[in-house]
C-alpha cells in the first residue's frame, strides 16, 4: 500500500533532514511535492504517525493517510511512473 506524507515545519530549528530520513526509514519513499512523500509500506499510517512524531515540533503539522487507487492529478511524469512501478 502507498501512504501519503504531508507537513508544515514551523520551528525555528525546521530539522527536515530527521523527518525525511524517518520517512525514507518506513519504506521506498518518493518526495513527490516540496513537503509531501509517498511511501510504500505495509505499516498502518498511525504506526508511521508515532514512528516520525518524535521528528517534529508540538507547533508544526503533519497528515499521514493511505492512498488509494482511486487517484489523479497533475503531477511530473516521474511520481506516476515511480507509482506504477513500486505497486
Amino acid at each position: 500500500m502507498f501512504l501519503l506524507i504531508s507537513y508544515d515545519l514551523h520551528s525555528p530549528t525546521q530539522n527536515y533532514s530527521k523527518l525525511e530520513a524517518g520517512i525514507k526509514s518506513c519504506g521506498p519513499a518518493m518526495r513527490c511535492l516540496a513537503s509531501t512523500w509517498v511511501v510504500k509500506t505495509g505499516v498502518p499510517a498511525q504506526t508511521i504517525f508515532e514512528h516520525l512524531r518524535p521528528s517534529i515540533d508540538s507547533n508544526d503539522n503533519i497528515f499521514v493517510t493511505r492512498i488509494t487507487d482511486d487517484r489523479n492529478g497533475w503531477m511530473p511524469k516521474s511520481v506516476w511512473d515511480w507509482l506504477n512501478a513500486n505497486r
